[in-house]
């Protein structure tokens, strides 16, 4: 078996916090949020905003954080 993508998953305590980090000190890029208690998509995330689940890429990877 061959695999074309590799996506982790990590449970986090702040997805907001956990979003900041990667932007700031990895130069991950944020792609989308889902927010506490919703199904909604938000395209751009809110320092006010509690979140569910968040999505970030970098040239070589995908990785997605989700409150633990």
């Amino acid at each position: 078996m061959k695999f074309r993508k590799l996506m982790p998953n990590f449970s986090v305590r702040d997805v907001g916090d956990s979003v900041k980090f990667y932007q700031d000190i990895l130069a991950f890029k944020f792609e989308m949020a889902v927010q506490d208690g919703t199904t909604t998509i938000e395209n751009e995330i809110s320092n006010e905003t509690e979140y569910a689940y968040a999505m970030l890429s970098c040239a070589l990877c995908f990785m997605g954080t989700g409150l633990s």
